[in-house]
C-alpha cells in the first residue's frame, strides 16, 4: 500500500459530478479528448485516504495521486483499493482522439452567414460565430444562419461537444468577411479542346454558393451541371457534342438564405461544324 498525498478531498465532492461503481469516490470528468485531466474527491466515510492508505489506479500505469492527467486515447477503468474491510471501488474513463469537426462557410446578402457542419463525430456542436454570440446545434441540425451588424470580418469557429464529456476536444475554424449584397462570378474565357470538351476559365470569390449552368444550343432554359469549389480557376467539361452543336454557360451565385440566385456573363462555344 502506498499513502497518498496530504489532500484533504474527503468531505468537499459538490464539484465531482460522476460517481464510481459503488458509490465511494467521485471524478470531475469520465470522458474527453487527449489531455483530459480526472480529479479524485473520496466519498467513503470509512476512510479517507488520508487517514487511512490507499491505493489509486489510473489504469495507464499511473497512480498514488488525486489527480491525473490522460495523454493518450483509450478506455481505461480508474481504481481507487481500499484498505479492508472497506471494498475497492472503480469507474471507467474515456479518451477519444476524434478531430476538429468539419464545416463550410457560405455568405448571404445583408451580412448573413450560414454555417453548415458536415461532421458526425459529436453530439452537440458549438458555432462561435465571432462577434460575441455562440450557438449550439444537435448533431445533423439543419443549416445555422446568423445575421451580422456590419461586413468586418470575422474568425467562425465551430467545436464538437459530447453528452457527460469536457469540451476539450479541438476548435475548428475559418476566416469570414459578410456582404451586404453577393459578389457574381465572372467567366474570363472558353476554350474549344476537341469534339467533346471544352475548358472554362472563371473568377470566384471566397464563402459564395456557385453553380454551373448550361444551355445547349442556345434554346430552352439552363441546366444545372454541378458545384464549383471556390479554390478553382478552371475547370474541364467533357461528353459534349460539339460537331454539330454549341453550349453557352453562366455561374450561379445562390443565396442559400433566400434560396434566390443572380448570375454571371453568359459565354458560348462555336458550332464547329460551321
Amino acid at each position: 500500500m502506498v499513502a497518498l498525498l496530504p489532500i484533504d478531498s474527503f468531505g468537499q465532492c459538490a464539484g465531482f459530478p460522476y460517481s464510481s461503481n459503488g458509490g465511494r469516490f467521485s471524478v470531475s470528468q469520465v470522458k474527453g479528448c487527449a489531455g483530459l485531466t480526472v480529479e479524485i474527491c473520496i466519498t467513503e466515510p470509512s476512510c479517507d485516504c488520508i487517514s487511512c492508505t490507499c491505493d489509486i489506479a489510473f489504469g495507464d500505469g499511473a497512480g498514488d495521486t488525486f489527480t491525473h492527467t490522460y495523454t493518450e486515447p483509450g478506455d481505461y477503468r480508474l481504481q481507487v483499493i481500499f484498505p479492508n474491510p472497506t471494498p475497492s471501488d472503480f469507474i471507467d474513463i474515456t479518451i477519444t482522439d476524434k478531430v476538429a469537426p468539419d464545416f463550410d462557410l457560405y455568405a448571404c446578402s445583408g451580412n448573413t452567414v450560414q454555417v453548415d457542419v458536415t461532421d458526425s463525430q459529436y453530439d452537440t456542436y458549438q458555432i462561435d460565430f465571432g462577434d460575441g454570440t455562440q450557438q449550439n446545434v444537435p448533431i445533423n441540425a439543419a443549416n445555422t444562419q446568423h445575421t451580422y451588424t456590419n461586413s468586418t470580418n470575422r474568425t467562425v469557429s465551430v467545436q464538437g461537444i459530447d453528452v457527460n464529456a469536457l469540451d476539450n476536444c479541438a476548435v475548428a475554424t475559418g476566416s469570414f468577411t459578410p456582404r451586404a449584397t453577393l459578389p457574381l462570378a465572372l467567366i474570363t474565357q472558353l476554350n474549344v479542346l476537341d469534339e467533346s470538351s471544352l475548358e472554362l476559365k472563371y473568377n470566384l470569390e471566397d464563402d459564395i454558393f456557385y453553380r454551373l449552368e448550361v444551355q445547349p444550343n442556345g434554346t430552352g432554359g439552363f441546366n444545372f451541371i454541378k458545384q464549383l469549389d471556390n479554390n478553382s480557376s478552371v475547370d474541364t467539361i467533357r461528353n459534349l457534342s460539339l460537331s454539330p452543336g454549341f453550349y453557352c454557360f453562366r455561374i450561379a451565385s445562390l443565396d442559400l438564405c433566400t434560396n434566390t440566385s443572380t448570375y454571371s456573363n453568359t459565354i458560348c462555344s462555336i458550332d464547329l461544324s460551321l
